[in-house]
């Protein structure tokens, strides 16, 4: 499958950084001779890996804390951290709220200089005669074990908005994209998969198509009937780990873990390394509760 190998070679090339789609063009250019420069980068099943962990852990802390009666259904929208100003923030979108007779609300959960509050608001324009502004008396012990949850899986939070219906990378040339698929598309389900597509569109020629469809939950295991590759029209029969395979031999580097604005701005969330010891942490101290 000589093929399939030049195109991970390529797809390595361009999402670890070591070349750009117009290096492909210039004469004399020889794929066999490149080099990956694989430095700040990880692997996509590396990612799913970790990701899949984190999220495991995470669900297990969240089903034993204790919670509040919001409303007759949750979603976590975003939770933010300042430690300049010593602030933290988690933000909850609502359906049929408890505390307002509304359709629905965002509920604020807010820790500055120790002191804890909660309220609740539309978020429409103030001057908006539909606006509203209500604060709650919510339970700051609780609230502070919400607080302190949501910052311990601060990265998975990220990276499940970062990953679901995400474009990782687009040139014009390659893209990378990633779809979780769950129950209700929100990070309290329990994931059932994430679909992992990488392409090659080249102008007035055959392209290089693969599509991962990698089961989550206890253990990673890839859907095959869902997974495909195809490459210059052809399609490529592979088994389960031939995409394992694949998964462990593309590269890419971890700014494109991070939105835009934030590479833009030089503000780094996500790392190789604090994705992986996060990972490992959160092992680490559901195994100390003897809950895995």
């Amino acid at each position: 499958m000589i093929e399939l190998e030049n195109s991970i070679k390529s797809f390595n090339l361009i999402f670890t950084d070591t070349l750009e789609k117009e290096d492909f063009c210039k004469v004399g250019f020889d794929l066999n001779k490149e080099k990956v420069n694989y430095d700040n980068c990880i692997s996509l099943y590396d990612i799913v890996e970790k990701f899949n962990i984190l999220h495991k852990t995470f669900k297990k802390r969240y089903n034993d804390l204790e919670k509040f009666d919001l409303g007759r259904h949750i979603d976590i929208s975003n939770f933010i951290k300042n430690d300049n100003i010593n602030y933290r923030c988690l933000l909850i979108y609502i359906d049929e709220p408890t505390m307002i007779n509304e359709k629905y609300t965002d509920l604020y959960l807010v820790e500055r200089d120790n002191e804890i509050k909660s309220f609740i608001t539309n978020n429409l324009n103030v001057f908006d005669k539909k606006h509203y502004y209500k604060e709650i008396d919510l339970d700051k012990k609780i609230v502070k074990q919400y607080l302190d949850l949501f910052e311990n899986y601060s990265i998975l939070l990220y990276l499940y908005h970062r990953f679901e219906n995400g474009i990782l990378f687009g040139d014009g040339t390659y893209t990378l994209f990633t779809n979780i698929k769950s129950e209700n598309n929100e990070l309290l389900d329990d994931f059932e998969k994430i679909e992992i597509l990488l392409g090659a569109n080249y102008f007035l020629s055959p392209g290089e198509h693969i599509k991962c469809c990698i089961n989550l939950g206890n253990s990673l295991n890839i859907d095959v009937n869902d997974s495909k590759i195809e490459i210059f029209d052809k399609n490529i029969k592979a088994n389960k780990e031939d995409y394992i395979r694949i998964l462990k031999s593309i590269f890419i580097n971890e700014r494109y873990l991070n939105e835009y604005y934030d590479r833009k701005n030089g503000r780094k969330i996500i790392s190789t390394k604090t994705l992986i010891k996060t990972s490992n942490d959160a092992i680490i101290d559901i195994e100390k509760k003897g809950k895995m």
